[in-house]
């Protein structure tokens, strides 16, 4: 039974902002981790996921206080593409994500969030990068090269068949991007060898690809390209404590990066002023090292790099100084040493405080004299994750920092196999045991993912769940491997996770809040616990005793009515827990209803920004397991793929025309909504509605705008014949003219359709036709102002030729027997077919002012992962059909109170060895991790 519950709005929080009066409940933040069940997926495939939602300092999810977390699909292109919001269920987040024919081959982002997080910085919500793959057999392969062309580069892209014959003299449509939006829409030809020149201009800020399109007898392939930067490297230099300190030894670490985003492997000495060599080094993970270096005051030193290439450069190292102090701290089995390093001359005359927090948490706070410069830590004392030390001076100002990595032993798996992979469709089982350091039995929340290792080689340097909530959730800037830190807990992997600590900054937490921990007022987005649809109602209210006004809200879906009341400022709030895609009709109860205005309150969502992107780079086994599946679906059914094409062009039967409008030019237009958009279509026409008024004898505007089409000779393959100014398109110039040059459309309000003749500026005509949403027919085309344009995936026209001519067409659309008639029913045979995203497909719903019907974001219903029982010996000979690479999903793995679990599956078609990995949370806040792999 679905439920329904009407509050009064009593009043709004004022707005906090977040992190300037830092206190206790601003440090009350919320981590997010999401178990896929692999690490690539193709198009047609399922990504299965599981939410792990815990308190950022305790890691507990009892702790967190939301009940709804938001998880995201974000193309390459950082646009949200699927978005959905997941109810905890008994403690459990869980569900899917389809990725049907509209999710290209490519590189995406999964993002999770809740509300409550949005207080803080978004760069700390949960993402992880993932790629979707295609089957080899492509209709399109692009060859890719860079040549110099004066001062800029120029990409000669070549196209080929899949059997490695050119595309040869067929039109293509590009774009390159250099900016955000309304990068021009250019169309080129091919040569004989299948090649299209493209001049690239200089690099930009953001991130540049070319978007091309090839064109060839109704089929249209669009393929996206990487603009790499220019090679160049950068190598930066981290003293231990932040300074580089005058006759004292002192471990410097550096980073090496590339413009390609890959690290380079580098070797150098540091030299002084001299040339006298003072340390050599060289990088040993992702570009990451260390050295000792001993330094004088006054020396000018700098380093002598030389990368992987054999390109050398120059770096200066910093400055050394003689009047700061640093702190240099080193571990073993169960200390923590630390020292706080001065120079030779420099006097310590005041006491300092030494402060040590983990995720907020103080777990350590001393005093450090010129008496007592260094100390010890029991590690036992302190939580596993990064140890933020931090020395301050009696005025409280920060004199130097330290990150510091403190591990502990993980929980024990345990587990038993019963069957073998090697066997097709043969029952497995699986029993596991979970127990800590003192082999006692533990109990948490887990979930487990089996994967075929022919088709799936999960990779153990990618990010997991342990390396995740310990270490990249509270770090800033980018990560390549790290799972790698949390694979084989070594010395060797030790001292490099010890490199990475010196070399990233911090940003999640200011330590000065922790010297004087306080309450701060309330954060701007509290923990959701319940879905809400909230707004005003305007109209009939006086400015004396208003009255509060009864309404009435309706769940066709569900049969469902009720009525709530405003409060005296017309305030209302719904509350409700019903799925997705439920309808909502809200309208005031009162008879004279219409004189009212209802203005709900929209939902909200973070941008998308400052997304860490990675070259794609292809699974190792993918080109065969792709192979493989060329005509077999991924989710275990055999099915036959066909290349997907789209026809564009006359059809001969039907006698119309039909034109699709490329979506790249959609994507790069600057309108703000849906009725934007259209405007900026050049086939598309709006003009102002006029009637004829008695009393003012004059034919006047009645405020309304209605949507047509320019009447053309006819629709072609690719392109729409325009008036003969634009009758052609030439190659190398944009698609589609300016805005500017368009100024006779009837928007501008520079002319309006005439009585009878309906002729416009340079014998354009216009004709209202219908606009349809998803299939929807629209009443009332203002309503289209309620569709974002980034929502609109593909716009279609359609004119049907008819049997009468254009004028007489146009001479029955007007009447013209008696002033004031207004414009005629819609030309049935025009259509604009607006489709949208999926991310809002189906929640465009026509409203009044009056009675507003929504579909707002509800929670996501869940479903099962299909698992195959070959209960028999005849249902196993079906070799062939089973063709899963994720073999078994368990998003809820359920311990006894042994600290046990048995689970069973059968294997898939084709012998091989699995993967299972179980990842989750214990109930004391451990993250654990177990990784096996079944032969």
């Amino acid at each position: 039974m679905k439920n329904i519950f009407i509050i009064l709005l009593a009043f709004l929080s004022p707005p906090f902002l977040y992190g300037v009066n830092v206190g206790m409940d601003s440090l009350k933040q919320e981590k997010v981790y999401v178990h896929m069940d692999k690490p690539f997926y193709l198009v047609g495939d399922t990504i299965w996921m599981k939410g792990y939602l815990v308190d950022m300092r305790t890691h507990r999810e009892q702790d967190a206080r939301s009940r709804f977390l938001y998880v995201e699909l974000i193309s390459d292109k950082d646009k949200v593409l699927l978005r959905k919001k997941i109810m905890e269920e008994n403690g459990i987040f869980r569900n899917f994500f389809s990725l049907e024919d509209d999710i290209p081959e490519g590189r995406y982002m999964l993002r999770a969030y809740t509300n409550f997080m949005r207080n803080a910085d978004e760069s700390f919500f949960y993402t992880r990068q993932f790629a979707v793959y295609k089957d080899t057999e492509s209709l399109l392969m692009l060859k890719v090269r860079y040549e110099k062309e004066k001062e800029n580069r120029c990409l000669i892209a070549t196209l080929l068949r899949h059997d490695g014959e050119p595309y040869s003299k067929k039109n293509v449509e590009y774009m390159v991007r250099t900016k955000e939006s309304n990068n021009k829409v250019f169309v080129g030809r091919t040569n004989l060898a299948g090649e299209i020149r493209i001049s690239l201009p200089p690099r930009q800020e953001l991130s540049q690809y070319v978007e091309l399109t090839l064109k060839d007898n109704g089929l249209h392939i669009t393929r996206k390209v990487e603009i790499p930067d220019v090679y160049d490297y950068h190598v930066g230099f981290y003293p231990e404590g932040g300074y580089l300190l005058s006759g004292v030894e002192q471990v410097v670490a550096f980073k090496s990066e590339s413009t390609t985003g890959v690290a380079s492997h580098i070797r150098g000495c540091v030299m002084n002023s001299s040339g006298d060599t003072l340390a050599t080094f060289q990088s040993e993970h992702e570009g990451i090292g260390s050295f000792l270096l001993s330094a004088t005051d006054g020396d000018s030193l700098y380093a002598s790099v030389s990368d992987g290439t054999g390109q050398e450069k120059r770096f200066k190292l910093p400055l050394v100084v003689s009047d700061r102090v640093a702190l240099s701290v080193i571990q073993d089995d169960s200390l923590i040493h630390y020292r706080l390093c001065v120079p030779f001359a420099y006097i310590l005359e005041e006491e300092l405080v030494l402060l040590a927090h983990v995720r907020g948490q103080v777990v350590h706070r001393s005093h450090i004299s010129a008496e007592e410069l260094t100390g010890v830590i029991p590690k036992r004392e302190i939580p596993e994750g990064i140890v933020h030390f931090t020395v301050f001076n009696a005025a409280e100002e920060a004199l130097t920092e330290r990150l510091v990595f403190v591990r502990h032993h993980s929980p024990l798996f345990q587990m038993s196999v019963s069957g073998s992979p090697t066997e097709s469709g043969s029952l497995m089982k699986l029993g596991v045991r979970l127990l800590d350091a003192g082999f006692s039995p533990l109990q948490g929340n887990f979930s487990v993912s089996i994967t075929d290792n022919y088709r799936v080689q999960p990779d153990p340097y990618d990010e997991n769940i342990r390396s995740s909530l310990l270490l990249t959730s509270d770090l800033q800037g980018d990560i390549s491997t790290p799972g790698y830190y949390f694979d084989n807990d070594t010395s060797t992997s030790d001292r490099h996770l010890d490199q990475l600590m010196l070399t990233h900054g911090w940003t999640r937490f200011q330590s000065r809040a922790l010297l004087h921990p306080r309450l701060s007022g309330n954060p701007l987005w509290q923990p959701e616990r319940t879905q809400v649809i909230s707004g005003d109602l305007v109209g009939l209210f006086k400015s004396f005793g208003r009255k509060k006004v009864e309404m009435t809200v309706a769940i066709p879906k569900y049969g469902r009515l009720e009525t709530l009341k405003t409060d005296r400022e017309g305030h209302f709030c719904i509350t409700h827990d019903f799925p997705d895609m439920t309808g909502f009709i809200i309208t005031p109860s009162r008879k004279k209803a219409q004189h009212y205005k209802i203005r709900l309150k929209e939902d909200t969502y973070p941008s998308v920004s400052r997304l860490l992107w990675k070259p794609m780079v292809r699974a190792e086994v993918a080109s065969e397991y792709l192979y493989e599946v060329d005509n077999k679906t991924v989710g275990g059914m055999k099915v036959y793929q066909l290349p997907e094409v789209t026809v564009q062009g006359e059809h001969a039967d039907l006698d119309y025309f039909y034109r699709s409008i490329s979506a790249t030019y959609l994507e790069q237009r600057s309108a703000e909504n849906a009725l934007e958009l259209l405007n900026e279509i050049p086939e598309i026409c709006t003009y102002r509605v006029r009637k004829y008024s008695f009393s003012e004898k004059a034919w006047v505007y009645t405020g309304e705008r209605h949507i047509g089409l320019f009447e053309h000779e006819t629709f072609i393959q690719g392109y729409m014949t325009e008036s003969e100014k634009y009758s052609s398109v030439v190659p190398g110039n944009p698609l589609h003219p300016d805005r500017s040059q368009r100024d006779y459309k009837f928007s501008q309000g520079d002319a309006s359709m005439k009585k009878l003749k309906g002729i416009a500026p340079f014998d354009e005509r216009c004709a209202r036709a219908n606009v349809y949403v998803d299939g929807l027919k629209v009443e009332d085309e203002d309503n289209l102002k309620r569709i974002k344009a980034s929502d609109v995936s593909s716009v279609d026209l359609s004119v049907t030729s008819g049997t009468v001519d254009d004028e007489a067409f146009l001479h029955s659309a007007w009447k013209d027997e008696e002033p004031g008639d207004e414009l005629a029913e819609k030309d049935e045979r025009h259509g604009i077919h607006i489709t949208t995203s999926r991310l809002n497909r189906g929640r465009f719903v026509e409203s009044l002012p009056h009675l507003v019907r929504v579909v707002p974001l509800g929670y996501a219903e869940q479903a099962e992962f299909y698992a195959p029982k070959y209960l028999t010996p005849d249902s196993r000979k079906n070799i062939g059909s089973d063709m899963r690479s994720t073999v078994h999903w368990i998003p809820v793995l359920p311990l006894n109170d042994e600290g046990e679990a048995v689970f069973s599956f059968y294997t898939a078609d084709r012998p091989s060895s699995y993967t299972v990995v179980i990842e989750g949370i214990t109930t004391q806040g451990k993250v654990c991790r177990f990784v096996r792999t079944i032969k």
